[in-house]
């Protein structure tokens, strides 16, 4: 079976999707199912926590490609220049709002090139990641209170004005949300999806774990988010995952959802988090319920592994701890990179 690691970019052969009546109307975002595209691998061939034969992909597309007729980009759009990734056929854009759940047979054969972890690229890819599935806030909490608390633990106490500049510095990270869609869904609630089916006259084989038909699906992201593509959302399908659990093939990115926690739940099931599937909004239809907190911690936990952001976000902490430490203020250089990440810069 072909090898890969995380940052590595192959040509993919993406099967088509089935989209019948019930899906009206058609996404008019970039849809990357039916083409041939370079894509940058998530996860590491090896990686024992993710379904064997499956990765997780970002696609990257030529500038050209219309990009739901925005004249101006999200920052989920991820640009990639030729003059610093030289493998690139030209200057293009990683669609981490599109992560896609991918055979291993759909990619390579032969490795195009590498995006490395340390790369202002691969950063800022790992960062669009972290917007796209929800889990950039927690990320943006935790570096604000392990760096309150390691200048607590520097300096004995931090003053009230380093407290109300820390507190105006996150304030100035925090996108004012404004309504852009009649669905005012919010991270965490359930609806009824009818995921489409793949087209299998390509004889393209198919994930080992492909979701098709009518499942529960989790929101990632909140609908008034603006600096997502307006007409799509993230969500995590909800399974019984009867085979996996028969087999005794359950991964770490099986996410257990208990009925006890979840009472719209007709049975325990599971999130699959290693196939977030990117959904036309228009599609939501039916509101079922919202997942438990305690649950939903558990799914962004099983979103950094899937998507594997966890490294990005450890280092991401430590590196703000460490400057915090230096320059004994909030406004780090990290916090920074972030803010111009999220205004697009």
């Amino acid at each position: 079976m072909l090898e890969f690691q995380r940052g590595d970019v192959f040509r993919c052969h993406f099967p088509d999707r089935v989209l019948n009546s019930l899906y009206t109307p058609p996404p008019d975002y970039a849809r990357i199912e039916g083409q041939s595209a370079l894509a940058v691998c998530l996860t590491d061939s090896n990686d024992r926590r993710i379904p064997n034969g499956q990765a997780l992909v970002v696609p990257i597309v030529d500038q050209a490609v219309k990009l739901n007729n925005q004249t101006s980009l999200k920052p989920v759009v991820v640009p990639l220049e030729k003059e610093n990734l030289s493998f690139l056929p030209f200057d293009a854009y990683a669609l981490t709002h599109q992560p896609i759940a991918c055979n291993r047979h759909w990619i390579g054969p032969e490795k195009v090139g590498h995006i490395p972890f340390s790369s202002a690229e691969m950063q800022r890819i790992d960062l669009g990641l972290l917007l796209s599935t929800g889990t950039y806030e927690m990320m943006r909490e935790e570096i604000y209170k392990e760096v309150t608390n390691a200048l607590i633990e520097k300096a004995g106490q931090v003053s009230g004005e380093k407290q109300v500049a820390a507190a105006d510095l996150f304030s100035k990270m925090t996108v004012v949300n404004q309504p852009t869609h009649a669905h005012n869904f919010r991270r965490g609630d359930v609806f009824w999806c009818n995921f489409p089916p793949h087209d299998l006259s390509s004889g393209v084989p198919l994930p080992d774990y492909s979701i098709r038909g009518k499942h529960m699906g989790i929101c990632l992201t909140d609908a008034k988010d603006p600096r997502l593509p307006q007409e799509q959302v993230l969500v995590v399908p909800i399974s019984t995952a009867q085979s996996a659990a028969e087999k005794g093939i359950l991964k770490p990115t099986h996410i257990p959802l208990e009925k006890s926690q979840n009472p719209f739940l007709d049975h325990d099931s599971y999130a699959l988090t290693f196939q977030t599937v990117p959904y036309n909004r228009h599609w939501l239809t039916q509101s079922v319920g919202r997942l438990s907190p305690q649950s939903m911690d558990k799914v962004t936990l099983g979103l950094l592994l899937s998507t594997g952001t966890y490294e990005r976000v450890v280092e991401t902490i430590r590196s703000a701890v460490h400057e915090a430490l230096l320059q004994r203020t909030m406004n780090t250089p990290t916090l920074q990179r972030m803010n111009d990440f999220e205004l697009g810069r």
